[in-house]
């Protein structure tokens, strides 16, 4: 993988990555605790967002909120290329206090209404922002704002007429849902296969197929991603754990040392950069 613009600069991290000749097998679903906008370049693959397809074309603009596990389904080994604009949703709270700039992450059903196509941008092109973003220099926090605020603003704008009827509700979607919705409960293979009626070897396969994760990987993972977020607002680790459903401290604390290399005293160690790209099936 080449990377050809890299800032790290007051909670905005961004990467411009070119892979030639992709391998397929490293794209793995993956979710981070930071919010995400994915610019589309370059690439023939399908991408994956908690059960729901979306097929790219060139300029397309995806945005995933944090603990919304995503990855790309190449097709070929066509030239991949990205940029991936990662920050936490209140780094603007200063400026927006209403928080109308991350009602397109947050105002939503998750897995839903992530596409943003680029014919459905009026005034200045995706292209112009995302150039003028990689045409700044590594200390130029304020160009970068400069061209990333308006992106993000012309998204709130374009947000409200937007539906999901193009959509399917699939049972993917369905059970990924469920997953999300109660991820603090008893979540085995059980119980889920009775809620949703279907056999345990069509739950495991579907899953796999559609994720490239196990059930078990996706809950763990989503569990510790909770607890991360839980640990930011002063929770405890020695009683958030039973609060994002694990049943006792030491499997929590194995889980969450796995996926952040970190214990959950050590907060600020975790890396945002490495978990943006943290493969779920590691946990």
């Amino acid at each position: 993988m080449e990377v050809r613009y890299q800032f790290a600069k007051n909670g905005i991290w961004i990467n411009h990555m070119l892979d030639e000749r992709p391998d397929p097998a490293e794209f793995r679903m993956h979710a981070h605790t930071v919010a995400e906008l994915f610019y589309f370049i370059s690439g023939n693959g399908v991408f994956h967002i908690e059960g729901t397809e979306y097929l790219l074309r060139p300029d397309d603009i995806l945005l995933m909120r944090p603990r919304e596990s995503h990855y790309i389904e190449l097709k070929s080994t066509a030239p991949y290329e990205r940029v991936v604009i990662s920050f936490p949703l209140q780094l603007f709270e200063t400026i927006d206090a209403e928080g109308r700039l991350t009602e397109p992450f947050l105002r939503r059903d998750s897995g839903k209404l992530n596409l943003y196509k680029s014919y459905e941008f009026t005034g200045s092109s995706t292209t112009h922002y995302i150039n003028g973003i990689l045409s700044c220099s590594q200390d130029d926090y304020l160009g970068v704002l400069s061209h990333f605020l308006p992106l993000l603003n012309e998204i709130r704008m374009i947000f409200p007429d937007k539906t999901e009827d193009s959509v399917d509700d699939t049972l993917e979607y369905r059970i990924i849902r469920y997953i999300n919705q109660n991820i603090h409960t008893e979540l085995s293979l059980e119980h889920l296969c009775k809620k949703f009626a279907v056999s345990k070897q069509y739950l495991c396969s579907m899953f796999k197929k559609s994720t490239g994760a196990t059930v078990w990987q996706y809950i763990t993972a989503k569990r510790v991603i909770t607890a991360h977020q839980l640990l930011a607002k002063g929770a405890k680790a020695t009683s958030v754990f039973s609060q994002v459903g694990f049943n006792d401290y030491s499997s929590f604390y194995r889980a969450y040392v796995k996926h952040f290399s970190a214990s959950p005293s050590q907060l600020g160690s975790a890396d945002p950069l490495s978990d943006a790209d943290r493969d779920i099936t590691q946990v």
